[in-house]
């Protein structure tokens, strides 16, 4: 039986394998890859190798037009990691909720936006560079569609509760 940091690392390996498959086009390959990286490292029982697997799995899902398994599989991971002492892992999940949930009203977006922001803040930094691009790019379309005042508004409410947005998340409030 391998040890808990083999299928750790398989797990990784595995999803890396899915990132490879994505950029060369074969999309079943690339979401068989995940799956086969979320199963590994839930087996290995590691909440770190899920987080890092998650993100870049509900990217390539939504880049697919798999919105909604992109939410569920970020949704079960927040419900695992939302108890935990690290701000940086749910802000990171969360990043990977709001491009995934690009089809709800922009002033939803703009709050989580600002939660993400301020987890991210006070965590260890920002999400990996793709999930960085496509978080700069939600915060764009959603600014384009709100007012300045009304994206501050929402932007400062989620930054100054990002708990409460992570519960309505959970709960389905701030979903489709």
């Amino acid at each position: 039986m391998s040890s808990t940091a083999d299928r750790s690392w398989a797990a990784y390996v595995r999803a890396l394998h899915g990132a490879i498959a994505d950029q060369l086009g074969d999309a079943d390959q690339s979401r068989t890859s995940f799956y086969a990286a979320m199963a590994l490292a839930r087996s290995a029982g590691s909440a770190y190798t899920v987080t890092m697997i998650v993100p870049e799995y509900a990217l390539i899902l939504s880049n697919q037009g798999h919105h909604a398994r992109a939410r569920q599989i970020v949704r079960e991971a927040l419900e695992r990691q939302q108890h935990g002492d690290s701000a940086w892992t749910v802000g990171y999940l969360l990043a990977a909720f709001v491009v995934a949930n690009n089809e709800v009203r922009s002033g939803v977006i703009a709050r989580q936006l600002g939660a993400v922001d301020a987890l991210l803040r006070e965590g260890a930094g920002p999400p990996s560079h793709v999930l960085g691009h496509a978080i700069d790019h939600v915060t764009i379309q959603t600014k384009t569609c709100l007012s300045p005042e009304r994206f501050a508004k929402a932007w400062e409410a989620g930054r100054t509760n990002p708990e409460a947005v992570v519960a309505n998340i959970l709960t389905g409030k701030d979903a489709n």
